[in-house]
């Protein structure tokens, strides 16, 4: 079985906590393949402001959330390998076939075999290969001989069919195997005996081509009738009750793609891979996918390591790690800076990470990560400006439970950060309104003219300034 590498998609509940006060209704969670993004709240004033010549308190309603995420992972290993193989490196400049030592090795490498045991797990291949040359030896006719080696294989060494059994290691250990571990086997045996092997993929299998004597011929190495298939009726009721694929013929070339050597070779990286991120074990599925693309540097090798990070990055970021998540992301957008995908991954994560902040009301910090993220280009301008006006609005909120004074003054501070903002302004409006509305309360005239003075030359155009004007005036004229 060849297995496709899935997005690390999750889903969450929207779960809104409202204002008690009002239920104004906000923007849905956000989720994408790799992002788990939660929209900030607008912070608006709401109703309408029916100001008469009267003092009246105004409110700004807004309100906070929580997101919780469905995936409940176990905690991560420490290190997570991004650096391609010293195997992967050698082989990925290597053209036409590849010397039998050195395909081995890889397979078993690329397997999951640790280098501890590579010398023993290498001797095992050399030691089927020398049983194998004394039994099949004595077969002169190349096509015969290629047929030998199948039901050798399934004679000896092939036990049981297991769809994920992709490791040429497990495979010489127990005897199970798919497609993958048993083509490389047979390859690794053909290889051993001078003949020129290929692989041949279709969309969710693989099997091998092999060429003996002035021919070609399909080899399906899941069967021990899998020898020029198309020619056997015994093949078509063993291959699909064992494996469940259908064999596709060469006379579907549309179906069917030629791989070489290191192709197949990377079907065990794709495989495994794949896999280890079924089992959501994101962080050893890195670097099979990293191997994969160092190995063949194509679209498909590509493409599946940036999901193996992204997924990498967001599960990370599920776990509510923020910090690991945008560190691994960020190193490993080093090699990659036009990669949209990372981009945007560590984008969402910030606005998790921001927003995770907020709602621990650690509001300097939020500020401090934004103002970092942007400076270093981890954030784009829109959405710091938009992260950042919400934090100051969440601290002038507060604030002004107490002390309107305070909250109109980290209003300020907001505007002169990102300029005039028609949210600010209108949030500046109130807080300035409430705080004058307070003050003629206790009669101190003077004191509301000062701070309606000074919030004129900061909003001039404020239709609620120039009422509270008219409010002062009339107050001071009794």
């Amino acid at each position: 079985m060849l297995l496709p590498l899935k997005f690390c998609a999750f889903s969450a509940r929207n779960n809104q906590v409202s204002d008690r006060r009002k239920s104004c209704g906000r923007p849905n969670i956000l989720w994408s393949p790799f992002a788990f993004r939660t929209s900030v709240a607008a912070v608006s004033c709401a109703g309408k402001h029916s100001l008469s010549l009267s003092c009246s308190i105004l409110v700004l309603f807004f309100f906070l959330f929580s997101f919780p995420f469905a995936l409940n992972a176990g905690e991560t290993s420490e290190k997570v390998r991004t650096i391609p193989s010293e195997h992967a490196v050698r082989l990925s400049g290597a053209g036409g076939p590849i010397f039998l030592d050195d395909f081995i090795e890889c397979a078993l490498l690329f397997s999951g075999t640790e280098y501890d045991d590579l010398v023993h797990e290498r001797a095992e291949v050399y030691s089927v290969i020398s049983e194998l040359t004394e039994a099949v030896g004595a077969e002169k006719e190349p096509e015969a001989r290629a047929e030998q080696v199948l039901l050798y294989m399934h004679r000896n060494l092939l036990t049981i069919y297991k769809e994920r059994q992709t490791r040429l290691d497990v495979l010489l250990k127990e005897g199970s195997y798919n497609c993958v571990s048993s083509a490389i086997l047979y390859t690794i045996l053909l290889k051993s005996m001078g003949f020129k092997v290929w692989g041949i993929r279709t969309a969710d299998h693989a099997f091998c081509r092999v060429q003996a004597g002035e021919r070609a011929f399909d080899v399906e190495t899941t069967s021990p009738y899998g020898f020029d298939p198309g020619s056997k009726k015994e093949f078509k009721d063993h291959f699909g009750k064992i494996t469940g694929f259908s064999y596709v013929p060469p006379a579907n070339y549309g179906s069917r793609q030629d791989t070489d050597e290191k192709g197949l070779l990377s079907l065990i990286l794709y495989n495994r891979s794949a896999f280890l991120s079924e089992l959501k074990n994101y962080e050893e599925a890195v670097a099979p996918s990293v191997d994969a693309y160092t190995l063949l540097k194509d679209s498909e090798s590509y493409d599946r390591m940036i999901v193996s990070l992204t997924n990498l990055g967001s599960s990370y970021g599920i776990r509510r790690n923020y910090q690991r998540a945008v560190s691994f992301i960020s190193a490993v957008s080093g090699d990659f800076k036009h990669e949209p995908r990372l981009k945007k991954l560590k984008q969402d994560l910030v606005h998790n990470w921001v927003i995770e902040l907020i709602n621990r009301g650690k509001l300097d910090e939020a500020q401090d990560l934004l103002d970092t993220q942007f400076q270093s280009g981890g954030i784009e301008e829109k959405e710091w400006k938009r992260l950042l006006i919400y934090t100051y609005q969440v601290k002038a909120q507060s604030l002004s439970r107490e002390d309107f004074k305070k909250a109109a003054s980290v209003i300020w501070e907001a505007l002169e950060k990102v300029g005039r903002d028609s949210e600010l302004l209108k949030s500046y409006e109130v807080y300035t309104h409430n705080q004058i509305v307070a003050l003629l309360k206790s009669d101190q005239y003077e004191e509301a003219q000062s701070i309606l003075d000074d919030a004129l030359g900061i909003y001039p155009e404020s239709s609620m300034f120039r009422k509270d004007q008219s409010l002062i005036t009339l107050h001071m004229n009794k």
